[in-house]
């Protein structure tokens, strides 16, 4: 009869946070080269392992800024990753007898694009329209 006391089963965790490589996207661990990924919640174990991080190249994509009948603002169109902000044109576009009133994610201006937390991705158009008020008298 052997005296050693078998060894407790240790959960496995994903490391937090997830890591970070410019221009790539954090998919998941891999438990080889040839894609099958890990799975933290169904492992144990109270051995090393070697785990490889997947990652996707960046998508990139176009963003159209559609002045709605105002002088076109520049650049007309700029590209973004997806995840970042779209850069916003350093001047609104101008269109007589109006104010320019902000960037709006559909052609209808019912919700704003919020350049300090909207990001691109491919879930949301690409084109972003400026709303147009008349001035108060």
């Amino acid at each position: 009869m052997s005296s050693e006391r078998p060894q407790p089963r240790v959960p496995c965790h994903m490391p937090s946070p997830p890591p970070t490589k410019a221009g790539y996207d954090f998919y998941g661990w891999l438990r080889s080269r040839m894609y099958n990924e890990w799975d933290f919640g169904q492992c144990y174990g109270n051995t090393d392992i070697t785990l490889y991080a997947f990652w996707i190249a960046n998508m990139f994509y176009t963003v159209t800024f559609d002045s709605q009948g105002g002088t076109p603002a520049v650049p007309d169109e700029t590209y973004a990753s997806t995840g970042s902000p779209a850069s916003m044109p350093s001047a609104p576009p101008t269109k007589l007898g109006y104010d320019f009133s902000g960037w709006y994610k559909e052609a209808g201006c019912i919700n704003e694009w919020d350049s300090d937390s909207d990001t691109v991705n491919s879930d949301i158009p690409c084109t972003l329209n400026g709303q147009w008020v008349r001035p108060t008298p």
